[in-house]
């Protein structure tokens, strides 16, 4: 039984399958149909051991013309020759050999190129009967080769039978036996040979003859007998049989099952084959391939396969590694699958280190394979993980063409296990599985989403995470489907999927009504996901019919996704659809729920009050909250339509409408929505100080009422619009104290901190950031709080406090906070250190971000931001620094021997220092690029200054000392020309960019002292002096009293206005507003013109006053500007155009701190002022 056991492994041995050949799967189908062809008994089976047919020598064969003149002069010359001459029987040897060779020839016609390009030519042509013409043509010519074999043997027969006393007799039956094995006749050949033995035993065809004999006996089952014929073979050690006699030994081991004789014996065999008598044998190189893999087989039986890659390598110093991959693939073969991944995990620990170590893809490839044919999944999946892992880190560095057999081996591989557990889960579901198969998949479409199955795959992922309940994500997959092929089979089905999972996901979050009191009901951006989602919910609806299913879940998802954006008009129009068409859906009541809350928060009353009493008469809706809520907007008529004035952009009139409720309706319950919704008003309606009265009136008056917060909030947020960062951060500092659990207390914080450390408030700020840390332990920003603390002291000067905090983040969190803050961390640490003065400690710190840095994955080192690469760059050009410093250094000075040892010092830590800094520009930060290129420019012109201040020998003559030095300013002259072409470089990269720093600097002025060229060419880097105010459009101004100002965007502008100045008497703001639209064309006369009528109109229209001053202004004429823009501040000091005006002219003189007080007193006026923006940027 043992025996069996072991035939069989060796059996399986020889079926070794060097990969699962998936990647050519058209379909999933496919991985069905096509699997067994992953199996071990539907490969090709590997050839045995090499035999006498393998090594038979191949002589060149004559042509067939000159064979048959050769044979004809050949048979007449025998024709003519009697019988009894000793010279026949050599003439017929001759003429058998010539039988054989035409056969050769006609065989080499038959499968010689000529007829295979034949062939294939008609085959690509279609052409069906010259392909069948062609294959008879050459089964003609293996009919003719069979015939001139037979007649090759008849002719050594003849030979045989008729001269035994024939000389070279012994010949002719070698090569009779020879010509009969070679044409598959070995019962035939073997009398031959044993005559051979028996009647010319000094012969020296005695060694072949042997060997063929053995391996008669070897192929006919009789082992022994061979090995003993074999054995006798050995005996002629000079003989071309000897080679494969001896290897022929160690099969008759292996079939014996005597395996450490085999081994023996293979050794003998690679051992022999290294010599100079087996490469005159001409199968040396066969040998050694052979011996060593049969070797490997041998040992799969008996050796440890720990030790296996160092007896490999003894045996094969330049081929062990492919000695020890296959015999991991022969453990594989045998079911051995824990023996074959430990001899991977040896080749992977053999390989990590060397040059070739992307070969680990394989070896983690055969590992994986392992885990996938013992199927245990929790094992599959870690060593997947490593597989995709090892693919990613080794493939940039391997040749392309291994690459892509590899990646079309894994992407089988993977596909189809994963393929395979997709299978099962869908019929078990069990969770666990489920998870472990969603991780196989998200791998297999993370590496290979370009793979022809990936489509399908990534349908198949989607259907497995809304297994488990996943239905967000499962929803972007769905969609992900349809967009790699719109009309594909699966599209539409995808589509639908989509909408159910997203359906699903909203019915699992449960979306709740917005309160009024929300701080934002701006619309705000969809996500990339929500934009897809609703993309896919509105494909589904254009795809589908009136009767399809989950019509109504793909309104209410794609509403939802709106509603919850503040995308109220496009949220309600889905939502009513519901209603009306829908009532009876489950989810109808849910629907109009949210569309009343839609018509509400967008301050469109006339729709919601027709649809609370749309949702009135239909008992269905009338569910849950909903009558309450229906009563409540009944209630609120009145109040309802101050809304109706918001709505259509009468900002000021709404605000006006909502304080003259409370005034009318003191103790109403909605005095602080009122109040609320005035303040939003007035704000709107840029009426910033009534908006912040308003606010305030709410918080003083109403403190316990649920929107007093929110109030008490605006104020603080109207001074951050406004950019009055003091006082809004006092407010926001005061809101946390007073309200300190509210929603917006960690947000008013966050912003009163950011403002602290902008305006250079370190102590408050950290004051700040300590608050944060206490109040919002859970917060995703703590790491990066905790980290600005340490920035902020660093700034104040607290150095060693600094320090310890730095220190105590790098404890605490780590990488773990993310790549960027720890790099950030790490960088603090070396420069507090740095400017402590403690150097080498601050050397050692900068050395140990980049070392950090360089350890990072490629993964981590993509999620990098400009923190995390800034601070990596920054820590390396410190490190180009130091070097540098170290350049400068160096003196030059004592003898020759000195001199030249000091230049040779100073080039070699140049060269360090170039290359630093060089390695600087590859982390794409514009500011270190260019210090960088600054640096290199001084590395160059301090290495031409030494050189140009090499002193010249004493013992020199004053003559020879001035060509000395002439000499010396000639070998410098090209590092000069270095230095300007890195300093050209700085300055052109600082002009592409537009960012200037101290280097470029640096870099300009050295430039511009070596190359006068350069001067004269005017600078590009803009200047804070030359700011100038933008050409913007003029405010406009409502043309009416109780109006809203129209908007540029109004698609009837110009109308409107004309027809409010062609009116009998026309407002000073309409004639105000011509006066605008004609200065936004540049017609500035014209402009002067109307804006001069409505100063006549109405004297106290300041931005009428400020107009013109800019209109005189942009025609030249500053004089006249100072007059009109002084009036309009008499008027109004909160002016926008004239405190714009002036703000510009501050930044000018370099008075920025009058240009911030004037530019905040514009925004006051005029809270969309772009200028003013612009010009606190600038200030």
């Amino acid at each position: 039984m043992m025996r069996a056991s072991k035939l069989f492994a060796i059996q399986c041995f020889l079926l070794l399958l060097p990969e699962f050949a998936l990647a050519q799967k058209e379909t999933i189908e496919s991985f069905e149909q096509k699997r067994e062809e992953t199996q071990p008994q539907e490969v090709q089976k590997r050839k045995g051991p090499i035999g006498i047919k393998d090594i038979a020598a191949k002589k060149e064969i004559k042509s067939e013309k000159k064979l048959e003149e050769a044979i004809s002069t050949l048979k007449q010359l025998i024709a003519e020759t009697p019988d009894d001459d000793p010279a026949k029987p050599e003439y017929l040897s001759r003429l058998a050999d010539l039988y054989w060779d035409k056969g050769e020839a006609l065989f080499n016609r038959a499968y010689g190129n000529e007829m295979f390009q034949r062939i294939k030519a008609a085959q690509d042509a279609g052409d069906e009967k010259a392909v069948a013409e062609l294959e008879a043509e050459q089964r003609a010519l293996l009919q003719q080769m069979q015939y001139w074999q037979e007649q090759c043997v008849k002719v050594y027969k003849g030979i045989v039978d008729n001269y035994p006393e024939y000389p070279s007799l012994d010949a002719v039956l070698y090569y009779l036996g020879y010509t009969l094995v070679q044409i598959n006749k070995p019962d035939e050949a073997y009398p031959y040979f044993a005559r051979i033995i028996r009647e010319s035993p000094t012969s020296s065809f005695v060694p072949e003859a042997l060997l063929n004999i053995a391996e008669y006996f070897y192929n006919s089952g009789r082992v022994e007998e061979a090995l003993k014929v074999y054995s006798e073979v050995e005996k002629f050690p000079a003989s071309s049989a000897y080679g494969l006699a001896i290897y022929k030994k160690g099969w008759c081991y292996i079939n014996l099952h005597q395996f450490e004789d085999a081994m023996s014996q293979f050794l003998k065999v690679i051992e022999y084959a290294g010599s100079e008598a087996a490469k005159k044998s001409g199968y040396g190189v066969v040998l050694m391939r052979d011996a060593q893999r049969d070797l490997v087989m041998a040992y799969s039986q008996v050796g440890n396969p720990d030790n296996a890659i160092p007896v490999f390598k003894k045996i094969s110093p330049e081929g062990y590694l492919e000695l020890a991959v296959r015999l991991a693939e022969g453990y594989s073969s045998q079911g051995e699958f824990e023996k074959s991944t430990r001899v991977y995990k040896h080749l992977i620990a053999e390989t990590k280190d060397r040059n070739d170590a992307y070969r680990i893809i394989e070896f983690q490839r055969g590992i994986f394979e392992n885990a996938v044919k013992i199927r245990v999944l929790a094992k599959i999946v870690e060593e997947a993980r490593r597989l995709t892992g090892v693919l990613e880190k080794f493939a940039p560095q391997a040749p392309q063409k291994y690459v892509a057999e590899e990646k079309r081996k894994i992407e089988g591989l993977l596909g189809l296990t994963a393929y395979d557990y997709y299978k099962e889960v869908s019929t078990t579901k069990d969770e666990r599985s489920t998870q472990y198969t969603i991780v196989l998949f998200n791998e297999y479409l993370r590496l290979f989403s370009d793979a022809p199955e990936a489509y399908k795959m990534t349908y198949l992922y989607g259907k497995l995470l809304a297994q488990v309940g996943k239905y967000s994500e499962a929803a972007e997959v769905f969609n992900r489907v349809v967009e790699m092929s719109p009309d594909g089979e699966l599209s539409k089905d995808a589509a639908h999927f989509t909408v159910v999972n997203y359906f699903k996901s909203m019915v699992a979050q449960e979306t709740k009504v917005k309160a009024e009191e929300e701080t934002n009901l701006e619309p705000t951006e969809l996500s990339d996901v929500e934009k897809k989602l609703v993309e896919a919910c509105e494909r589904y609806l254009r795809l589908a019919g009136p009767r399809d299913e989950d019509i109504v879940e793909a309104k209410f998802a794609a509403g939802v996704a709106y509603y919850n954006h503040n995308h109220f008009d496009k949220a309600a129009k889905l939502f009513q659809e519901i209603v009306e068409q829908n009532p009876d859906h489950q989810n109808a009541p849910s629907a109009a729920r949210l569309l009343l809350s839609s018509f509400h928060l967008s301050r469109n009353i006339k729709a919601l009050n027709e649809a609370a009493e749309r949702i009135a008469r239909e008992p269905k809706l009338m569910v849950g909250a909903i009558p309450k809520i229906v009563e409540s907007i009944r209630e609120q008529a009145d109040f309802n339509k101050c809304y109706e004035f918001e709505q259509s952009h009468q900002f000021k009139v709404a605000g006006d409408c909502f304080l003259s409720y409370v005034d009318r309706f003191p103790n109403t319950p909605l005095k602080d929505k009122a109040l609320i919704a005035a303040g939003a008003n007035y704000f709107k309606a840029r009426l910033v100080e009534k908006s912040l009265e308003v606010n305030a009136r709410l918080y003083t008056e109403m403190p316990k009422s649920p929107l007093a917060p929110k109030a008490f909030y605006n104020i603080g947020e109207t001074y951050r619009r406004l950019a009055v960062y003091s006082e809004a951060a006092r407010m926001f500092e005061e809101f946390v104290r007073r309200l300190p659990k509210h929603e917006n207390a960690e947000e008013a914080l966050r912003y009163a901190t950011i403002f602290r450390s902008g305006l250079g408030e370190y102590a408050e700020a950290v004051k700040d950031m300590e608050q944060y840390l206490k109040l919002f332990p859970d917060s995703k920003h703590v790491p990066s709080v905790f980290l600005e603390i340490g920035v902020a002291l660093e700034k104040q000067g607290k150095l060693p406090m600094a320090l310890q905090q730095y220190q105590a983040f790098v404890k605490k969190y780590g990488k773990g906070a993310s790549g960027d803050l720890f790099l950030k961390a790490l960088l603090g640490i070396a420069r507090v250190y740095k400017g402590m003065k403690r150097d080498k400690e601050a050397d050692a710190a900068y050395a140990k971000v980049v070392e950090e840095y360089n350890n990072m994955t490629e993964e981590e080192k993509n999620s990098l931001t400009t923190i995390g690469l800034g601070a990596a760059a920054e820590a390396r050009f410190m490190q180009g620094e130091k070097v540098l410093q170290a350049v400068r250094e160096i003196k030059i000075a004592g003898g020759e021997a000195q001199v030249n040892a000091a230049i040779q010092k100073k080039l070699g830590l140049l060269k360090d220092a170039m290359e630093i800094f060089a390695s600087v520009e590859a982390f794409g930060q514009p500011h270190w690029t260019i210090a960088a290129f600054s640096r290199k420019g001084f590395g160059f012109q301090e290495m031409a200054l030494a050189i140009e201040g090499v002193p010249p020998p004493p013992q020199l003559t004053p003559e020879q000392k001035e060509i000395f030095k002439a000499k010396m300013a000639e070998n410098a002259q090209p590092i000069w020309e270095r230095a300007k072409e890195e300093f050209r470089r700085c300055v052109t990269v600082a002009q592409k960019l537009k960012w200037f720093n101290k280097y470029s600097e640096e870099a300009e002025e050295a430039l511009m002292k070596l190359d006068p060229s350069f001067a004269a060419v005017p600078h590009i880097k803009p200047q804070i002096g030359r700011y100038t105010l933008l050409i913007n459009k003029p405010r406009l101004l409502p043309l009416k009293e109780g109006e809203d100002a129209p908007r540029w965007d109004d698609g009837d502008l110009q109308a409107k206005i004309q027809s409010a100045v062609s009116a009998p008497d026309p407002s000073a703001q309409a004639l105000y507003d011509m006066g605008a639209l004609l200065e936004a064309s540049e017609k500035f006369s014209e402009a002067k013109e109307y804006y001069t009528k409505a100063i006549s109109k109405d004297p106290s229209l300041a931005d009428a006053y400020g107009r013109v001053g800019r209109v005189f202004a942009a025609t030249g004429s500053p004089d006249k500007a100072q007059e009109f823009l002084s009036k309009a501040l008499e008027i109004d000091q909160m002016n926008s155009v004239a405190n714009n005006y002036y703000a510009a002219q501050y930044i000018r003189e370099g008075k920025f701190k009058d240009a911030i007080g004037s530019a905040r007193k514009a925004l006051v006026s005029d809270p969309d002022s772009m200028d003013a923006y612009l010009i606190l940027a600038s200030a």
